[in-house]
């Protein structure tokens, strides 16, 4: 039983790390990257990503609380009764390379935190329809929705090593 509960531990663990780092804002391995230090950025800013030879420029153009029956939070707030506070990051990817996966930018890459850099339960529910792939000056706005546990008046965003911080807006 011991050696059964080594082996799904590790594999877990191994599942785990295959998630981790799949945008990358250079072209450096992963432990130059793992090296690198985190560039903070106000909403309003742009920053130039680069995943597998494609570049894209990321803008966060909102951080704001929303109402629990907001329908994009409305599934964390009914599945997770103990959230507090929801927010709704807005951000655009705008492609500078042709072929670009929007799943890359679909929410599931991003760090999303909150006051007390918390990570809280991301929302399935999303605004619309992305295309399959981005091309070269093409813009896909996104909008991601999260409940956390704590209240408070700020939230981040991050990509690699990009960060975003705002005050939280109503």
């Amino acid at each position: 039983m011991k050696k059964f509960l080594t082996a799904v531990t590790v594999a877990l663990a191994g599942l785990t790390l295959v998630g981790c780092g799949s945008t990358s804002s250079s072209s450096s391995s992963a432990s130059e990257s793992s090296q690198q230090t985190v560039k903070h950025l106000k909403v309003g800013q742009t920053a130039t990503l680069t995943n597998n030879g494609k570049k894209v420029q990321m803008t966060v153009t909102g951080i704001q609380h929303v109402d629990p029956s907001n329908s994009l939070v409305a599934d964390v707030s009914s599945n997770y009764k103990k959230t507090k506070e929801f927010v709704l990051y807005s951000y655009s990817i705008k492609s500078l390379s042709d072929n670009v996966s929007a799943n890359d930018f679909d929410g599931t890459n991003l760090k999303l935190l909150d006051s007390q850099k918390s990570t809280g339960i991301v929302s399935s529910n999303r605004s619309s329809v992305t295309p399959d792939t981005i091309n070269k000056g093409e813009t896909v706005n996104y909008q991601i929705g999260v409940g956390y546990y704590h209240t408070g008046d700020k939230a981040y965003i991050g990509i690699d090593n990009q960060m975003w911080s705002g005050k939280l807006s109503e």
